[in-house]
């Protein structure tokens, strides 16, 4: 039989290798960074983008934690009474982490969350990449907003005009800082936030300063939706609520005739889903917390219902379009041209100007990865069309040079995907060899060693007890598995959240399950053993188990960092495989424990034996 001194020692490797790779992999997640990054890109502009009639004003409302299905069932009388309105019913937040500061820097700037690398609430800093609030800067206007702090700490360097909340719960005392750039703030502490406060602080701002660019952000829906659930009557009521203070606002613009001239957004960070009996959570992939409502009316706006998949990175690029102004220089996303009522010539110039913008950041990413070479092709045939769609363009064949600039940036965008996608198979593999390095040095060391072979060989000394070796192993994960799934957990960063207060007792019970069964099992064979054949000192025991079982979990370990690495690698387009990362590194952390136990309390029993 394997002593217990080897089954002990096979659960310190796992321990020791589980809680060193639980706080790589926590580090990791909590200081993303994507080493490939693009951001900045810098000016990136062919062609004059100023064009005429042009929105003069932009307004952004942002309604936090806003689930599209939700927003379009309700009544909309004081949206509606302004009529113009493009309703883009299917826009697709950010998937590596649906969450507000996430969602706060994507629809200023249109830059995806892994180039921006503000991916979580966590973030610390200013927003590194270009973004409207600089485009109002550098086209000489003026910035505005009221809301929530946390935009300031993205934004505040390029904010001329702020009224922020310390506090967006309703009817909890926040403290309100209200700034004027060059000026010190004023700070005035108020017994309870509202929305409505959001409403009265922003008609004043617009009738005091009249920013040319300002964004609104109603906080009420997703505290509300976070403590009832984004199906309540409570969480309808708060969003209501926002549509009659968006009515409010509008008619402040309409009093001073700039309505018709501004271009007004109305969007969310990310939607919500719920959990039975904890409320609405977000962070995950959830269809109701990915798609986020949009409405866009002013100038140049096609009203209309548009249906087509867009991305929340879209929102910044169409913006800047309609106000005349270059598109951010960091922008992941692509204009809304079918909402957009533009003539061939200003359409040619916002695709030339697009697909040059997409040609830098491919030419960029190729370089980073170490791909120019091999890619150099692709580049020049990119370069060339670019040069033949401004060519068109300027001998006035409009439709010629759209053309070709689409062609320009589908190939710039195959750059993009080939690069990322070759750099994730290279650190694949390199990561699969150094694997199979450790593995053959591992065996090499084993069989170097007598003893440790001959244990190695005890440890399947008959047929029955290889069996068993296979088969409790085998059931111990494929019941981890079940029992997972009939607890209900999920790998989502959204039920994770939800769950957060009693995750680790819920898996240290899911583990516990399939544990306790195996070892029944195992008690009920070896019984059974006993009474066929009357002895069983060289049969399959606990300590086996123990053993094998710490084997292949760390074999799973070392397989999910071959194709994932540690934690949120840089190329995760979410958190799925990132959770199941964290989850197998906990289940086997209570599987030791639970050997552990299990080791000693065999000890003891046998000393008082021999006692």
């Amino acid at each position: 039989m394997l002593s217990t001194r080897s089954a002990a020692a096979a659960l310190v490797i796992l321990s020791l290798a589980s809680t060193g790779l639980l706080v790589v992999g926590l580090f990791n997640y909590f200081n993303y960074s994507n080493p490939y990054s693009y951001v900045p890109v810098g000016p990136v502009t062919l062609i004059d983008t100023d064009i005429n009639p042009k929105a003069n004003y932009t307004l952004v409302f942002v309604l936090d934690g806003v689930r599209a299905d939700v927003f379009y069932t309700i009544a909309k009388p004081n949206i509606d009474s302004f009529g113009g309105w493009a309703n883009l019913t299917n826009v697709q937040c950010s998937t590596l982490l649906s969450v507000s500061r996430a969602g706060y820097g994507v629809i200023p700037s249109g830059v995806n969350t892994s180039e921006s690398q503000v991916i979580a609430n966590e973030h610390i800093g200013p927003f590194p990449a270009d973004s409207l609030w600089k485009s109002t800067l550098r086209h000489g206007g003026t910035t505005a907003f009221v809301g929530s702090e946390t935009w300031h700490e993205l934004f505040g360097d390029w904010m001329n005009y702020s009224i922020t909340f310390s506090e967006g719960i309703p009817g909890l005392a926040t403290l309100v800082v209200n700034t004027t750039s060059g000026n010190d703030p004023i700070e005035e502490e108020l017994p309870a936030y509202s929305d409505a406060l959001v409403s009265d602080y922003s008609i004043e701002l617009v009738n005091t300063r009249t920013p040319t660019f300002t964004v609104v952000h109603f906080g009420e829906t997703d505290e509300i939706g976070h403590e009832n659930g984004s199906l309540s009557e409570l969480y309808r009521e708060a969003l209501e609520r926002q549509e009659t203070y968006i009515g409010e606002i509008l008619d402040a613009y309409e009093a001073l005739g700039i309505l018709n001239s501004t271009l007004i957004i109305v969007t969310s960070d990310h939607g919500q889903t719920d959990f039975q009996g904890k409320g609405g959570e977000h962070g995950g992939i959830e269809s109701d917390i990915l798609h986020t409502p949009l409405l866009i009316r002013g100038p140049r706006v096609i009203p209309g219902v548009y249906t087509d998949p867009h991305h929340q990175t879209s929102i910044a690029p169409t913006i800047a379009s309609v106000m005349g102004w270059e598109i951010p220089y960091d922008a992941s996303g692509s204009i809304l041209f079918e909402s957009l009522d533009f003539s061939n010539r200003e359409e040619a110039v916002y695709r030339i100007n697009q697909a040059a913008l997409r040609f830098e950041q491919a030419v960029a990413r190729a370089q980073m990865m170490g791909y120019a070479g091999s890619l150099a092709e692709s580049i020049d045939i990119a370069s060339s069309q670019l040069i033949q769609a401004e060519s068109n363009f300027t001998s006035g064949f409009y439709d010629q040079a759209t053309d070709i600039a689409k062609a320009s940036e589908a190939l710039s965008d195959s750059i993009l995907r080939i690069s990322w996608y070759s750099k994730i198979n290279e650190e694949s593999t390199f990561r699969f060899a150094v694997l199979i390095l450790f593995l053959g040095a591992a065996f090499g060391v084993i069989f170097l060693f007598g003893k440790v072979r001959q244990a190695l060989r005890k440890v399947t000394p008959e047929r029955d007890s290889a069996a068993m070796i296979v088969f409790s192993t085998l059931v111990y994960f494929v019941l981890l598995l079940l029992t997972a799934f009939l607890s209900g957990w999920q790998f989502s960063a959204s039920y994770l959240a939800a769950y957060i207060d009693e995750l680790f007792a819920l898996l240290f019970g899911i583990v516990l399950v399939p544990y306790v069964t195996v070892l029944v099992i195992l008690f009920l064979f070896q019984k059974y053993v006993i009474r066929k054949q009357g002895q069983f000192e060289d049969m399959f025991s606990t300590k086996e188990f123990i053993f094998t079982t710490s084997f292949f979990y760390l074999f799973g370990i070392s397989f999910i960092i071959v194709f994932n690495g540690t934690g949120l690698p840089w190329f995760a387009l979410d958190v799925t495989i990132p959770l199941m990362y964290f989850f197998i590194l906990i289940s086997a952390i209570s599987f030791a424990i639970y050997s552990a136990l299990t080791l000693a309390l065999g000890y003891l029993l046998r000393t008082r034996k021999q006692v």
